[in-house]
């Protein structure tokens, strides 16, 4: 197949067959001619800033940690809207930073790298991101982003992609944050599809009382009942020796996994045997520099 990158955010990602295997290949969605960033997070973000376009009209800001790729994502997006922005990080010193990718691919996008805190934990960085949004009026985008608010941005721009898939039997998808998890469930039901289970491989602390809280959010905002119990959680994360910053080298055909991500993913799949059809959801690519 042909790779034809999708630039528009609202337009449907193809879905690819290789093999016996149905691919959603989120990763398609490559917008820029300047980065390589790709993926549901993109498209969310895109939505994101211009939904809230008037707010961030002086620039936008983020803490995130320096092996996400949020950094390269919002930078990105900033740089094509030509707002500045500003990338705070922690737990790292300014030689460091230079060892990371993806705040030296948000400086390639003339973003504002800082290192704001000493400690890199989430609530650290948010914390600090917060104080620097409000004294210097910014835009906040949270790391993990957040629904609060923004269900229209990032549920239903995730239910929206749920369209063109096939009903199979299983369904396998990466679980980080969960609100892509959120988005497919919501887009199953809104569609009525006919897929018998989901399959959440978690590479994050386990989400289950998240998608409860917004299976709840959801139905009384949107009058629709997440199908929770087609999900099959696969607890990946609490694996003895497991490892967050560990690559992993997978491949479908041509297409190379994001190594910390779907790289994990696929290969559980590949080693596991499933009754019926399947469809693996990428949600995303790595991002390399330009």
């Amino acid at each position: 197949m042909e790779e034809k990158y999708i630039k528009d955010a609202r337009q449907l990602t193809p879905v690819q067959v290789v093999g016996d295997l149905y691919i959603k290949r989120e990763d398609l969605f490559k917008p820029y001619s300047f980065a390589n960033v790709n993926g549901s997070k993109l498209r969310q973000c895109v939505l994101l800033i211009e939904k809230n376009i008037d707010k961030a009209k002086n620039g936008i800001i983020s803490g995130t940690s320096v092996v996400s790729p949020q950094s390269a994502i919002i930078s990105s997006v900033a740089r094509s809207l030509d707002l500045p922005c500003v990338i705070l990080v922690g737990g790292t010193n300014e030689k460091s930073l230079l060892k990371h990718k993806y705040p030296m691919i948000a400086r390639a996008n003339m973003a504002n790298v800082i290192i704001g805190s000493k400690l890199a934990y989430t609530n650290v960085l948010q914390a600090r991101a917060h104080e620097y949004a409000i004294n210097h009026n910014l835009f906040e985008i949270k790391y993990g982003f957040d629904l609060m608010g923004n269900l229209d941005v990032f549920v239903e721009s995730v239910a929206k992609q749920v369209e063109n898939i096939p009903d199979v039997d299983n369904l396998v998808i990466t679980v980080g944050s969960a609100i892509t998890l959120i988005g497919v469930l919501y887009g199953i039901a809104i569609y009525n599809k006919k897929i018998k289970n989901v399959y959440a491989y978690a590479i994050a602390p386990s989400r289950k009382n998240k998608i409860q809280k917004y299976r709840d959010l959801i139905f009384l905002d949107k009058g629709v009942a997440l199908p929770i119990d087609k999900v099959r959680y696969i607890d990946y994360f609490s694996e003895v020796g497991y490892n967050y910053n560990k690559s992993v080298k997978e491949h479908i055909g041509d297409i190379c996994l994001h190594p910390r991500y779907e790289a994990k993913t696929f290969h559980w799949l590949k080693n596991t045997h499933f009754d019926g059809t399947t469809l693996f959801w990428i949600v995303g690519g790595d991002v390399e520099p330009k």
